[in-house]
């Protein structure tokens, strides 16, 4: 009987002993929880209020001549609108051949082709197929009385011109890095000042091509074009030598050389020569 009584109160004690202790573990678990529970709702309220005062951030349009097409871009294209510049010459009296008389016109194929179709009688032209930014410096392309040839930089040592007309950059389309061109082409133009002092140095735009070939080419692409055109009316401006935007001269409303202006999608026809010619004689000074 003495057990029993001695066992019966130990456990009445036990279990007066574990019922607070079990209250008091519920109350921990529940403080834990909501503890975990403000944790992250506090974790997470700035957040989401940082995003809700933070403005998308914009971007200036005149970084880029004309917007980047999608492939889902739908036909008709975009109408082009071209930009203006400071160094971009403005339109005046239209010139005569004499104007011209006492120029050269530095380039490409381009320039070929100016020097086959334009009708001016006594200008110069140094150009050749290929021509770059950096072979300008290389390439033996101005004939000489003996059969030889040089480089277009000697020529320009020989003789005093009072305009000088350049176009460069279709060639370094293909280029990694449009910087790189831009720097080059820096270093051409200061080349060029310190022979020609006197000179009026014009760059002109480069020409936009086709759709198609915008389309197909592997490098000769219409908004690389763009892009190149504001790297090299940037540059006009950093050298101040004058900046002609020559393809307003044969683009059309989308801002691509028409089909009928070339037999290849890039090289321009005679008659769009002319209209070449046109723009440089009404805005030369």
């Amino acid at each position: 009987m003495h057990s029993y009584h001695k066992h019966h109160r130990s456990s009445r004690q036990l279990r007066r002993t574990a019922t607070p202790r079990f209250f008091y573990f519920c109350c921990s678990l529940v403080l834990m929880f909501a503890g975990v529970f403000a944790f992250f709702w506090l974790r997470g309220a700035p957040a989401d209020a940082l995003a809700s005062a933070t403005p998308s951030p914009t971007f200036s349009a005149s970084a880029v001549q004309t917007p980047v097409p999608t492939a889902a871009t739908p036909t008709p294209l975009p109408t082009h609108t071209p930009k203006a510049s400071a160094t971009q010459a403005p339109a005046g009296d239209r010139k005569d051949d004499a104007f011209f008389h006492n120029a050269v016109f530095i380039g490409n194929s381009q320039v070929e082709g100016l020097a086959l179709f334009s009708g001016l009688k006594d200008t110069t032209y140094y150009a050749s197929k290929g021509l770059t930014v950096d072979t300008i410096f290389t390439k033996p392309v101005v004939a000489q009385a003996d059969g030889t040839s040089i480089t277009i930089m000697q020529a320009l040592e020989q003789r005093s011109f009072d305009r000088i007309y350049i176009m460069l950059g279709a060639n370094e389309l293909g280029w990694a890095y449009s910087s790189v061109f831009a720097e080059h082409y820096g270093r051409v133009i200061d080349a060029i000042k310190r022979l020609q002092p006197d000179a009026t140095i014009y760059v002109q735009s480069l020409f936009p091509v086709t759709q198609k070939i915008s389309d197909s080419h592997s490098y000769l692409k219409n908004n690389a074009i763009n892009t190149y055109n504001t790297l090299i009316q940037q540059m006009a401006q950093e050298k101040g030598i004058q900046y002609l935007n020559v393809r307003q001269a044969v683009e059309n409303s989308h801002g691509v050389l028409p089909e009928e202006a070339s037999t290849d999608g890039v090289h321009l026809n005679k008659t769009y020569c002319i209209k070449w010619l046109d723009y440089i004689r009404t805005h030369s000074k």
